[in-house]
């Protein structure tokens, strides 16, 4: 009786269903995406729900960078297979879930061993997909999306034209991310939507590749939405 009084006198007190399970939504978008079911990647995805959990800041997360770095892939020609740059977005920060909860949420300034742990994110996971052949150019990408266009990225230093499609892409579609939503060590570095558009704007040819840039920025206007995730 009295939950049926709240309902009457405020409608938003109406129970709404529950959202769908996140495999259940990774699913759907990847299908929408044109990308067919696949055990290795349910279990790719399954990975990184879990380590989502590590961390508030990284919720919701890797749902936003698939449908944004497939659809930029898309918009470009398809110049990666999809499925292998899935596979890719979906573990390239596992490793992150292994560093300490202090490290992963200091919003000091890292020191320079912090910084080195940091940046060795990369390898948890491309030493795990090396074990799967099938997923080698998934590994080549994860491994290389920390890379600038300009060679000053890591761990390698490679430059634009050594550097995967897949990589670049994914580089673009995390650093706007990581702008337009907080990260755990950069609580204070979430911009307004034009300012962070216009931030990868202003790096590409040096941090970002000037082309995925122009297909980034492409996408967005097609898209609107992806950029709000």
């Amino acid at each position: 009786m009295r939950r049926q009084l709240l309902q009457r006198l405020d409608p938003s007190t109406h129970l709404q269903a529950p959202p769908a399970p996140l495999q259940s939504q990774t699913d759907a978008l990847l299908a929408h995406h044109g990308i067919a079911a696949h055990p290795d990647l349910q279990f790719f995805a399954a990975l990184t729900q879990a380590a989502e959990q590590r961390s508030r800041y990284w919720q919701g997360r890797n749902l936003r960078l698939l449908d944004l770095s497939l659809s930029i892939n898309a918009q470009g020609g398809l110049a990666e297979r999809p499925e292998q740059l899935a596979a890719a977005v979906c573990l390239h920060d596992l490793g992150m879930a292994f560093l300490s909860l202090q490290l992963l949420h200091k919003q000091a300034d890292l020191s320079r061993e912090e910084r080195r742990l940091m940046q060795g994110h990369p390898r948890l996971a491309g030493d795990l997909l090396r074990r799967m052949p099938d997923w080698a150019p998934a590994m080549e990408i994860v491994l290389q999306h920390q890379e600038h266009a300009d060679g000053s990225g890591y761990p390698k230093g490679l430059r634009e034209a050594e550097i995967s499609p897949g990589a670049l892409i994914l580089h673009i579609a995390d650093a706007f991310d990581a702008r337009t939503h907080e990260r755990a060590h950069q609580t204070l570095s979430k911009r307004p939507l034009l300012r962070a558009i216009l931030e990868i704007n202003n790096l590409a040819g040096q941090q970002f590749s000037a082309h995925w840039v122009e297909v980034f920025n492409r996408t967005l206007q097609q898209n609107p939405n992806l950029a709000h995730g």
